[in-house]
């Protein structure tokens, strides 16, 4: 049993191509699934011996070493191999200034790092000369509380680029730690000002403020995500979560609440320029309508509302109407 239920965020599961895997934080194992979702095998690594930790957060597939990573964000990556999980390496990254880390990305010079409990939010990890640098991008301290995106990083074509969550304004990262602006949304009078923002002593004022302000603004960007040359965004608007698809080449961008079927499109993993979300089997009406569904597709559809079990949504932006 994933002990990950209703919603799992892409944190918790990646795929390689040929295999998913979903990391359960809570049993600290990492279970695999053949393309079509029939269960392969479970390795447990709960423990505090080689490849084993008390601590995961995050999991992901190193197309550059062909591994799978695991996140123990009191700095350590685990490398384990594909398909077998056998237990590779560990890179420890923690150092004087860098004492946890709550996101990362592989590039292919090292890996981008997220940390929440520093004023230099990213970091990039050089793997030739073992080192750990900020990449001097900066927030007001208060604002760690105020929205904490659930993936800090995306990929668009081969730059990484990061975002901040209160007004989405993005950066592309490059192995030289060169910061570039690389979009600004603009909302006119609906645009989220930093200067508005108040510093305010919990995650709950913070909340609560948040649901006020996004009445009449754009308040927060969940999750911002890039397929071919389509980026899709998850932002916080009159109060429910909204989903704005900006097509980067013609400079046309649409927001809406839900599709024309009445479903919400929400940000997941991005992979051969597809979008997967890994849900729950008694949540798939709110995210699947059946009237959109092959033949086949409706077949595993009833197979999982009637096992129980979790479920792959796998979608391309062809369909989307919004």
């Amino acid at each position: 049993m994933i002990s990950n239920s209703v919603y799992s965020g892409h944190n918790y599961y990646t795929f390689d191509g040929e295999y998913f895997y979903v990391l359960d934080e809570k049993s600290f194992t990492i279970h695999a699934f053949d393309s079509h979702g029939k269960f392969v095998h479970s390795s447990c690594k709960k423990g505090r011996g080689p490849g084993e930790f008390t601590m995961a957060t995050k999991i992901c597939y190193n197309a550059d070493l062909n591994t799978i990573d695991v996140l123990n964000p009191i700095g350590k990556i685990y490398h384990f191999r594909t398909k077998t999980l056998e237990y590779v390496s560990t890179l420890d990254i923690k150092g004087k200034d860098l004492q946890a880390i709550h996101d990362f990305v592989p590039t292919r010079s090292g890996y981008l790092l997220y940390s929440n409990t520093l004023d230099e939010r990213i970091w990039h990890y050089d793997s030739e000369n073992r080192i750990a640098n900020p990449c001097g991008i900066r927030l007001p301290e208060y604002l760690s509380i105020y929205f904490y995106a659930q993936d800090r990083f995306y990929s668009m074509g081969e730059s990484v680029q990061t975002f901040r969550a209160f007004d989405g304004k993005c950066f592309n990262l490059d192995s030289s730690l060169n910061v570039r602006t690389s979009l600004v949304w603009d909302f006119g009078k609906r645009s989220t000002q930093l200067k508005a923002i108040p510093e305010l002593p919990s995650a709950r004022e913070y909340h609560e403020y948040l649901m006020d302000y996004s009445d009449n603004h754009v308040a927060a960007f969940n999750d911002i995500k890039c397929i071919d040359s389509t980026l899709i965004a998850n932002v916080i608007y009159k109060r429910n979560l909204h989903t704005i698809v900006y097509n980067l080449a013609s400079n046309q961008a649409k927001m809406f609440l839900k599709t024309e079927e009445g479903l919400p499109l929400v940000c997941g993993l991005v992979y051969d320029n597809s979008m997967m979300l890994l849900v729950d089997s008694h949540m798939l009406p709110e995210f699947i309508s059946t009237e959109v569904l092959d033949e086949v597709s409706v077949r595993e559809y009833q197979k999982a509302t009637s096992t129980g079990s979790m479920a792959i949504i796998r979608y391309g932006l062809s369909g989307v109407k919004p």
